[in-house]
């Protein structure tokens, strides 16, 4: 941490040693350490420091055990409730949401058919779930181009990456997490500055006979409705594409 980040701290510090450790009891690699650290790691009280992630980490809970009452989820607008995670492009991992400061730019795309797509584990998630994408492309891919158009941007919002899927160790908290966090996705995209593929995540545009006509277009899905933001990049364009 001190080479990536320009410092020389040392381990004299109890409390960032502290802090150090509740990182390798959590199992966090290099990345994820970075990724939930970085944005705290010029401020030298470290005992102020852990405590406050303790804190917002408390907070966070609390505030979705009362997003609930009964069965019915209250009002929240994207201030009161911010997604569980986000995707932190400099450290490439999953973190969560309270470990960074600005809101994450959301992604938007129309999933593939199941036969073009596959599902990859990756480090980026910790390997928590599977995640499906197209399988003419990576998220590595998506992350480059992310950095390229997103001059300045930080952290992101993949469904996919964002929002536990089917399958993996933590699969009885699938059906758990999804009755908050399904409900509340459009809370993240109202206002925001949404980056969107048309053809696909992570995919060229590109503009076929019959492709504003297939059940797969952005377009016909209604889900992406709730998407469209206040102000759209469109991704995957190029030289040749269509626009």
């Amino acid at each position: 941490l001190n080479s990536t980040l320009g410092t020389s701290y040392t381990l004299d510090d109890p409390s960032l040693s502290a802090l150090l450790e509740d990182c390798i009891a959590d199992n966090y690699d290099f990345g994820m350490a970075y990724g939930c650290l970085r944005r705290t790691w010029y401020i030298h009280d470290w005992s102020a420091i852990r405590d406050a992630l303790h804190r917002f980490e408390e907070e966070d809970r609390e505030r979705r055990q009362k997003a609930f009452v009964g069965n019915r989820i209250q009002v929240f607008d994207e201030v009161d409730l911010p997604p569980r995670h986000v995707w932190d492009l400099y450290s490439n991992r999953v973190v969560p949401w309270w470990t960074q400061i600005y809101q994450p730019q959301p992604i938007s795309h129309a999933w593939v058919d199941v036969k073009d797509r596959v599902d990859v584990w990756t480090p980026i998630n910790g390997y928590k779930w599977p995640v499906p994408i197209p399988k003419d492309t990576s998220l590595d891919l998506v992350r480059i181009e992310m950095l390229n158009i997103n001059l300045g941007a930080e952290c992101m919002w993949l469904d996919v990456l964002c929002l536990r899927q089917v399958g993996g160790p933590g699969e009885d908290m699938h059906a758990e997490e999804w009755k908050l966090d399904v409900p509340t996705i459009g809370h993240l995209y109202h206002g925001a500055d949404v980056v969107i593929y048309l053809g696909g995540l992570g995919r060229p545009l590109r503009l076929k006979d019959g492709d504003l006509d297939s059940d797969r277009c952005w377009f016909r899905r209604a889900w992406t409705v709730q998407e469209v933001g206040d102000s759209r990049v469109i991704a995957g364009d190029t030289l040749d594409g269509p626009m």
